[in-house]
Order: C-alpha cells, then sequence, then structure tokens
C-alpha cells in the first residue's frame, strides 16, 4: 500500500470534516486535489481503497494519540475496504497484542506476510509470538525466513538479533548444531569490522563482553550435548581473544574435565576459578563432588568452611556449609549457621534447613520448637493498639521467610497444625496473627476442619479491623468447601450484625447463594434484593447479577430473562456487557434453551475472540450436542492455550497454580470421547480429574465413567461413577444435578446388570 502525499490530502480532509483546524497549506492541497481530479468514475475497488486511505490515515494520528481502542477499530473498518493492503495489517499488529487480542495479532502477522513476504519486521514478530505459544518449529521458521528477507545481512543489529533467536530456540529443541552454528554467526558478526558502527549504541567493551558471553554459552551447549572435544576447541579458540574471561571459562573447562572423567584435572581448574571468588553455590557443588570420586571427603567440610570465611557475603555457600554440616551429624553447628545467617538476610531456603534440622531433633521436640520460632517472629512484627509491638526491624522478614517455608512444606505443616490446636485447646497463647496464618495454611493443604478451627478463632477474637475481612472471608470460604450451608447462613447473618457496614457486601454475596442450595428460594431472593438496595453504585450490576442467578434457581427464568434484556440498555462497558450475557447464557442453559444459550455466547464471542471462559462454553455446549465437534475442539484447546498463556503472568485461583483450569481439560477430553479418539480423551480426562478444581466436579467423574465402559473397564466406570454420585449428593450446584444424579444411577444399574448378564 503506498501511503504519499495522498495519505496528506486524506488527513487534511478529514480535519476539515470532523471541523478542526487544518493547517494553512489546506487550501493549496484541496487545489491540487481538484488539479488531479479523476478522469472518470472511480471504481467501486478504487472508491474503496481511498477510504482505506483516509482510515488508515486516521487510525494511525489515533495510535500516535495512544486512543488504541479508537485506532484499532478504524483500522479494522479499513481493512474491511482494503484486504489486500499490507500496511494496514501490518499496523494492526502491536495493537493487537498492546490489547490482548493474540490470536487476532497472529492472524494479522500471518495477512500481513502472505501481502509482502519480504517484511523481514513482521516475520521477527510474528516468530516472537509463535514462540510465546511454544511452537518452537514453526518460530523456527519464521526466523529463518526473515533472515533471508533483503537487506537483512546490510542491518548488522538486526541480523544479529535474529541470529540469536534462532539460536535459542535450537537450543531449546536440542538441537545443538544448529544452535551453535547460529551462535557462532552471532559471535562472528560481534567481532566484524563493522560492528562498532553498526553497534554504535554499544562501546567496544560491551561488544567483546557479548561475544565472550555468547562463547560461553556455546561452551555450555557442548556440554550439554556430550562434545567435550569441541568444547575444548572452543575454550582453547577464545581463552586468548577474551584473557579477562579466563577465570570464568575455567568453570566449564572444569565441567568438560569431569565429564570425561579426569576429576583431578577439573579440581585444578575448578580451584583456578574459585579464587575469584564466584557468587552463589554451583562452583563449590562441583567441587564437593569431585572431592567424592577422587575419595577425599575428609576435605568437604574444612574446605567449605575455609571458603565461606574468605566470602562472608556469599550466603549460598553459607547455606552449602550448613547443609553438609548436618548431613556429617554436626546439628548444632549447621543450626547455629542457618540462624546467624537467617539474622543477617532471611530467606524461605534458610528457614527450610533449619526446619529440616528440627523436624529430626532426637528430643522429639523439634515441631514444638518450630511453632515457637513462628509464633515469636511474628508477635514481635505485629503492631497493637497504635504501638510497636517490638525493636526487633527484622521480625517481619524473618516471619515472611518462615511462613513461605511452612507452606512449601506439606509434611512439616501436617505436623503442625494438630499440635497448635492441641495447645491452643489447652490454653497455651498464640498470637492472633499467628493464628490466622495457622488457618492460611491449613485452607492451602485443604486439612479443612483445622482450618474451620483456626478461621473461628480468628472471628471470634479478632481485634485487627482491618483484618475483619480476611478472617470472616476465610471462613466462609472454607464452610463452604465443607459444604456447610447451614453454618454460611449463620455466618453471615452474624457478620451482618456484627461486622463493619464496609465489610457487609462479603455477606450479602455468599447469603443468597448459601439459602438456594438450602432450598430457601424465597428467602434468598428477599436477601438478594437487600444486597441490591445497599450496594454502592460500583458493586451495584455484580448484585443485580446474582439477584438474576436466584431468580434462576427459583424458577423463574422469564422474569430473570427480562431483567437481563432491560440491564443491557443500561450498562455500555465492554465488560459489563459480557457479564449480562454471560448470566443469560446460564439462564437459557439452565432452562434448557440451548439455541439461546448459544446464541449469547456466540455474541460474546464476536466481541472478544480471546476469551477463554466463552471459548470453552460454546466447545463444550456443541459437545454436549455432538455437533460443529471440529470447531469445538478448536474452540476448547484455544480456552486452555489462553489459560496458559495468562498464568506465565500470573497464576489465579481459578486456573490452579500450574496454569491448567480442571474445567477445560475435561471439556476436552468429553469433545475427543466424542469424536471417538478415546485413548487421546482419556488423557485429557484423568489429567482433569488430578487437578483441585477436577477431583471435586460429578461432571469430571460422570465423563470418565462413560470413557471406561467404552474401553471396557467396568471396575474403573462403576468406581469413577460411584464418586459422581457421592459429589451430586454433597452439593447441588446446578438446578438440573438431581436429574444427572438419577442418569448416574441408572448407568450403575445398567453396569451391574451387564455383569451379572455378560
Amino acid at each position: 500500500m503506498q501511503v504519499g502525499k495522498s495519505f496528506s490530502v486524506a488527513v487534511l480532509a478529514l480535519l476539515a470534516w470532523s471541523g478542526r483546524e487544518a493547517p494553512a497549506q489546506l487550501s493549496e492541497m484541496r487545489d491540487q486535489a481538484a488539479v488531479l481530479a479523476p478522469a472518470r468514475p472511480l471504481t467501486q475497488q478504487e472508491a474503496n481503497r481511498r477510504k482505506a486511505l483516509a482510515l488508515y490515515g486516521l487510525g494511525i494520528l489515533r495510535l500516535k494519540q495512544d486512543r488504541l481502542v479508537e485506532a484499532t477499530h478504524l483500522l479494522e473498518d479499513a481493512r474491511q475496504l482494503d484486504g489486500a493492503a499490507a500496511a494496514i495489517q501490518k499496523a494492526l499488529v502491536p495493537l493487537y497484542l498492546a490489547l490482548g487480542r493474540r490470536d487476532d495479532a497472529l492472524e494479522s502477522c500471518q495477512g500481513a506476510l502472505d501481502l509482502d513476504p519480504g517484511d523481514h519486521e513482521t516475520w521477527s514478530l510474528y516468530g516472537r509470538q509463535l514462540r510465546g505459544r511454544g511452537k518452537t518449529k514453526e518460530a523456527q521458521v519464521a526466523f529463518r525466513r526473515a533472515l533471508q528477507c533483503p537487506g537483512v545481512a546490510e542491518c548488522l543489529d538486526l541480523h544479529l538479533q535474529l541470529q540469536y533467536e534462532l539460536g535459542a530456540l535450537h537450543e531449546e529443541s536440542e538441537q545443538f548444531d544448529q544452535a551453535l552454528a547460529a551462535f557462532a554467526e552471532v559471535v562472528k558478526g560481534l567481532e566484524s569490522a563493522q560492528a562498532p558502527a553498526s553497534l554504535d549504541t554499544l562501546s567496544q567493551e560491551e561488544i567483546k563482553q557479548q561475544a565472550a558471553s555468547t562463547l560461553e554459552r556455546m561452551i555450555k551447549l557442548c556440554i550439554q550435548a556430550k562434545e567435550y572435544d569441541r568444547g575444548l576447541r572452543l575454550f582453547a579458540e577464545a581463552e586468548p581473544r577474551y584473557p579477562i574471561l579466563g577465570r570464568k571459562l575455567n568453570f566449564h573447562l572444569a565441567k568438560v574435565h569431569a565429564a570425561q572423567g579426569h576429576p583431578d584435572r577439573a579440581l585444578v581448574a575448578l580451584d583456578a576459578f574459585l579464587r575469584s571468588q564466584p557468587p552463589g553455590a554451583d562452583a563449590y557443588e562441583l567441587r564437593l563432588n569431585l572431592l567424592k570420586e577422587l575419595h577425599r571427603e575428609d576435605e568437604i567440610l574444612p574446605s567449605l568452611r575455609t571458603f565461606s570465611a574468605l566470602d562472608s557475603k556469599n550466603v549460598a555457600l553459607r547455606l552449602l556449609l550448613a547443609r553438609q554440616a548436618a548431613l556429617a551429624g554436626r546439628g548444632q553447628e549447621a543450626e547455629a549457621l542457618y540462624r546467624a545467617t537467617a539474622e543477617e538476610s532471611p530467606t524461605a531456603e534458610i528457614y527450610r534447613g533449619l526446619f529440616n534440622i528440627y523436624r529430626t531433633d532426637p528430643s522429639g521436640r523439634g515441631t514444638e520448637k518450630v511453632l515457637a520460632l513462628v509464633d515469636d517472629a511474628i508477635t514481635r512484627s505485629t503492631t497493637r493498639k497504635g504501638k510497636p509491638a517490638d525493636l526487633d526491624a527484622g521480625a517481619a522478614a524473618k516471619a515472611r521467610a518462615m511462613l513461605l517455608a511452612l507452606r512449601e512444606d506439606v509434611g512439616l505443616a501436617g505436623a503442625l497444625l494438630p499440635l497448635a490446636q492441641e495447645a491452643l485447646q489447652h490454653g497455651r497463647a498464640l498470637d492472633g496473627q499467628t493464628e490466622y496464618f495457622l488457618a492460611i495454611l491449613a485452607y492451602r493443604a485443604r486439612r479443612l476442619p483445622e482450618a474451620e478451627f483456626f478461621f473461628r478463632r480468628c472471628v471470634e477474637h479478632n481485634d485487627d479491623p482491618q483484618r475483619e475481612a480476611a478472617v470472616y472471608g476465610g471462613l466462609l470460604e472454607v464452610l463452604w468447601l465443607e459444604r456447610k450451608y447451614d453454618a454460611v447462613v449463620d455466618l453471615c447473618r452474624q457478620g451482618l450484625r456484627q461486622a463493619k457496614v464496609g465489610n457487609q457486601l462479603l455477606f450479602y454475596e455468599r447469603l443468597p447463594r448459601a439459602l438456594v442450595l438450602l432450598g430457601k428460594t424465597d428467602e434468598a431472593l428477599s436477601e438478594a434484593d437487600k444486597a441490591v438496595a445497599v450496594a454502592p453504585e460500583e458493586n451495584q450490576l455484580m448484585f443485580r447479577l446474582l439477584r438474576l442467578w436466584v431468580l434462576g434457581k427459583a424458577g423463574r427464568t422469564q422474569q430473570a430473562v427480562a431483567d437481563a434484556l432491560a440491564m443491557l440498555n443500561e450498562y455500555h462497558l465492554a465488560g459489563q456487557v459480557r457479564n449480562i450475557h454471560l448470566r443469560l447464557y446460564e439462564l437459557y442453559s439452565d432452562a434448557g434453551d440451548l439455541a439461546r444459550a448459544e446464541e449469547q455466547l456466540q455474541q460474546m464471542l464476536k466481541a472478544d475472540s480471546s476469551d477463554a471462559l466463552v471459548n470453552n462454553n460454546l466447545g463444550y455446549l456443541w459437545a454436549e450436542q455432538g455437533k460443529n465437534l471440529e470447531e469445538a475442539e478448536r474452540l476448547i484447546r484455544k480456552a486452555i492455550e489462553l489459560t496458559r498463556e495468562q498464568s506465565r503472568g500470573a497464576a489465579s485461583a481459578e486456573q490452579e497454580e500450574s496454569g491448567e483450569n480442571a474445567a477445560y481439560l475435561d471439556s476436552l477430553g468429553w469433545v475427543l470421547f466424542r469424536r471417538g479418539q478415546v485413548q487421546e480423551a482419556r488423557r485429557w480426562l484423568e489429567r482433569a480429574a488430578a487437578l483441585p478444581g477436577g477431583a471435586d466436579d460429578p461432571t469430571v467423574w460422570d465423563h470418565l465413567g462413560e470413557l471406561y465402559v467404552k474401553l471396557e473397564e467396568p471396575a474403573r466406570a462403576r468406581t469413577a461413577w460411584q464418586k459422581a454420585l457421592l459429589l451430586y449428593a454433597g452439593e447441588k450446584r446446578r438446578k438440573d444435578d438431581d436429574n444427572h444424579a438419577k442418569e448416574v444411577e441408572s448407568k450403575l444399574k445398567r453396569l451391574g446388570a451387564e455383569k451379572q448378564h455378560p
């Protein structure tokens, strides 16, 4: 797409059309436009291209003004008019990425490259997106295509960047020869005569450092590929050129000698490296292993003490010494090292080591020591009644480090919780913040009775107004997981009477839901109405949607739908509209009106094709009906990939810490089952059942039962359906759960009958 003087004419015309002041050249440009008026009427294609050009210009202006959404819409309109303009497709890519529309960004890259396959910038951007999605082979192709584009070789900085990224991709795929070849091109470019002029943002010293760093990476690759002679040759070539890195490269030389079975040579090279007092403990651990291989174990502790004394600021080295002291049965020395190190820079790693010593305490009182240590740190770091609790400024950091260590140590946490519970029941006092931490610890370990015990104490004895919402919310969550809905109702009513006004919405959000699950729909609707009445404006939509949910559960779907449709005229922000459509989908789905439920999902997907929940729900809805199965699988896989991408930034409770959503994995397993891909379906369904969100989902176990019958594994099918029945009985989460439970009972009966009459 050509953008020149006609672009300026278009922009000036748009300014005049919008009523804004245009530059002084406007009249001159109009005269030029009149002179250049076409001798014949424009064809529709030509007219569309002109309109597209104007929209493109305005879109770029909006982009420069940081009005990203408006710029995106303008450029999308331009693309509709002129789909053959590569510049429009290319301009949309960064906008889509900025707006989180990754699929659209990828499609625009593909569209731009179809139109202009010689665009190295777009190939590079395309490759990075593919790499971010884990599509390594496709990304490699994209980077190679970028390197083949005209002009790239003359642009040294871009050429080196592409070669480096290509080398990294080959390294990830363990394609060592290709990776080494790509990195060698990087070193060659950095050492070339053109480098200082072409890489003018870097000093000559920085260029040398990058070349040496790349050579070091190549030597590491040789070691990983077990090409030790090649690694030694690279080392021999690099050392004369980069003497300042000689000692650093000695570490890799030691690794090569060790891998070749020459621990004595490795030790000589390693000791040369250790004279530079490197950070961390990797090199010292290698030395420890070399001494073992040489049967010189008696030198380990003395040498580590010497190294630690020479480099007293190396915390990792001191921790290595503490671990080795503990392994050698010198518990007191190890404990002293851990505690002294914690005084200077407390970390979870330090306390993991210290707690491991206490765990093996011969007196059997190690767990008590842990509890006392944690409670003391928390007590000394807590402020009460506006006054500092203690002068120990490092106590808060110690407490945080201890809590992280305990959170990761399931075994120790399991021993600590009953000990603390017993101590409290026998009148021992613990800091309130300690009890709150124990409640969180029990909740994370899914030890719900103990979590309830500690949270109830927190609610009863809480003297910190800032923690009120957290302790009430924690107890409500635990009671919900225990399916104690009567207790949820009681706690909500207590909270509405006693808690701060600002926290009352917490109880109004739970109370109607619990009442519905207890079959008290009229009472639930009354409480939902109260919530809408007291909720501030920013929370109004949330509670109005809750009221619609209660109406649906009460069988008043028609009223709920009418209210939801009316709300679409009140709320116009994208997120608000999405949530209303989502509630409409749920209402129609629960009422069995699958056509209208599908319509709501289609509208949401049109508004945002990157909505993981909507992709999954539409795919699952089709799978349930046995239609559009290929497209259903594509949508569900897209939902899984979107969730994984989001989890790389920050995991959420819905996604679990692994970045996997059990419901989405179940959906994929089910659609594969429907497509007859039974073994592949098994893999996904069993993965779903192994996740926290799937282990207590009756639908997952129902699907597994169907799968095992198909695989002629009746014992497993029976176990899966029995699990589903227990879960359906425990919580009626959907209106038709009773029907599902009856269906599962029928399946179990048929399975029993088939066993008796094969």
